[in-house]
């Protein structure tokens, strides 16, 4: 086996990044009770003709080439990314900036870390990260929400210029409140914490304060798309 290192300089020379931006839209997008990791879709999005790894299996050397694909991902995933990379990259997963790290056409422009879902597991310092990002030099002007929470790193909700938003741009649209609402929604959906307004669960771990407070959230108008 040659030796290469595995890290996030590896994964930015090889990814196919439209292959990537595929599987945010698809595979790593959250739904109820499921566990999703973004950095395994980087690294299996590293996997296709171009790469020229040499640790990786030719295509000739098996006689499909999904199955190929398939052994390559999970090759790459278990036997060469070691388990020091992974918790590396937890560190960017709640600060928001792993995928502008992976790419530079994802920009991050809204970004919080809370505390307070850990109070029900004994952890009171767990961070519940929230992200949004946009895809620079998208046709469709395309907005991931990203979560970090627990163990999970997912989308949670994808916007572009095809949602049906009021008379304005999708960026003029983009608003702290509006992602806000999202964060709560995202909070409802997964049944935690009841009552999902309680300030406890909303904590800047930045400031300290409520981040409800800090933006004077109206609760009462809502910006959720239909």
């Amino acid at each position: 086996m040659k030796k290469i290192k595995y890290d996030l300089n590896y994964i930015k020379k090889n990814i196919n990044i439209n292959e990537f931006i595929k599987l945010l839209k698809t595979e790593a997008f959250w739904y109820h009770e499921s566990e999703v990791n973004i950095i395994n879709y980087a690294i299996i999005s590293c996997v296709f003709e171009n790469n020229q790894d040499p640790n990786l299996l030719k295509y000739e050397e098996v006689p499909e080439e999904t199955k190929t694909i398939k052994l390559n991902q999970e090759i790459l995933i278990n036997d060469l990314f070691d388990s020091g990379f992974f918790e590396k990259m937890e560190k960017y997963e709640i600060d928001g900036t792993l995928l502008e790290k992976i790419n530079p056409r994802f920009k991050r422009i809204f970004h919080y870390e809370l505390k307070g879902e850990g109070i029900n597991n004994n952890n009171p310092n767990e961070i519940d990260s929230h992200t949004m990002y946009s895809l620079i030099d998208s046709p469709n002007k395309d907005h991931f929400y990203i979560s970090k929470t627990n163990v999970n790193h997912q989308v949670v909700a994808i916007f572009d210029s095809s949602d049906h938003l009021p008379s304005a741009p999708i960026e003029e649209y983009m608003s702290i409140p509006f992602f806000m609402d999202y964060i709560i929604n995202f909070k409802e959906t997964r049944r935690f914490p009841p009552p999902v307004f309680d300030k406890k669960y909303y904590i800047n771990s930045k400031t300290g304060k409520n981040v409800l407070d800090e933006i004077e959230y109206d609760f009462y108008e809502k910006r959720i798309l239909d």
